[in-house]
């Protein structure tokens, strides 16, 4: 199957459980940590592809599958929002770059 088969079956489920998500094909997020963690850790990237910090993660070593943009930013590995769950949401203010998968990188959120 291919990569983009993957990702449009994952957005028919997301889109299910979430309501529609955007169009836009992300490939990584960096998201800053909520005020109470600050001092637990840095600013995080998460990437499809990748294994997503298992300080952000229920379940230890899952790969980011797909990150979409909805009310929020969904990031799906397979507990969360690709076999089962919903993905993990992070908001807008603790997102402040998004790149896209041709390699557009832009600001979002709060400029730092």
């Amino acid at each position: 199957m291919e990569p983009e088969d993957v990702r449009e079956g994952v957005r028919k489920f997301v889109e299910q459980t979430m309501g529609n998500v955007k169009s836009r094909e992300i490939k990584a997020i960096w998201v800053q940590p909520r005020a109470e963690h600050k001092r637990i850790y840095d600013d995080i990237k998460i990437e499809v592809g990748e294994y997503l910090d298992n300080r952000m993660s229920d379940t230890p070593n899952e790969k980011v599958v797909a990150i979409f943009e909805s009310f929020t930013y969904l990031v799906c590995t397979p507990n969360r929002g690709v076999l089962r769950g919903t993905p993990y949401l992070y908001g807008k203010e603790e997102v402040y770059k998004v790149e896209e998968m041709d390699g557009t990188i832009s600001p979002e959120g709060r400029m730092r």
